[in-house]
């Protein structure tokens, strides 16, 4: 239960930071910023 809970809070995390990021850019960068960020969140390293 314990890993369960750590993995959402981490996923929650990086929700937050990209809306954050996200909000500081022009929204025609946007899309192409939040593709980046996913590939950087995925990235098993």
């Amino acid at each position: 239960m314990k890993k369960h809970w750590l993995t959402t809070n981490h996923q929650h995390y990086w929700v937050d930071k990209t809306a954050n990021v996200l909000n500081k850019v022009q929204k025609s960068v946007q899309p192409r910023m939040k593709e980046t960020l996913r590939d950087i969140w995925m990235a098993e390293t």
